[in-house]
């Protein structure tokens, strides 16, 4: 489940999810990607260096609408 902030933990690692400005895509970047890159993050879709933390309760960056994600047994989040 992801809390408010857009943080969740799996048995994998720690996730964060972003919102990448460029492609409007929300991405989930582990923490251990996260120290790797050095804190410089980069889209994985895209490439883009413009991202910000998004939040689940925040507009969907693609439609602009909120409550477009459904929660689904065994899924984190989906549009």
């Amino acid at each position: 489940m992801t809390e408010s902030l857009g943080h969740y933990s799996l048995m994998s690692g720690e996730y964060y999810n972003f919102l990448c400005h460029e492609c409007k895509d929300i991405v989930a970047i582990s923490f251990a990607e996260i120290a790797e890159a050095g804190y410089f993050l980069k889209c994985p879709e895209c490439g883009s260096e413009e991202l910000e933390c998004w939040s689940p309760n925040s507009k969907c960056p693609k439609c602009g609408s909120f409550g477009s994600f459904v929660e689904l047994p065994g899924v984190i989040m989906a549009d």
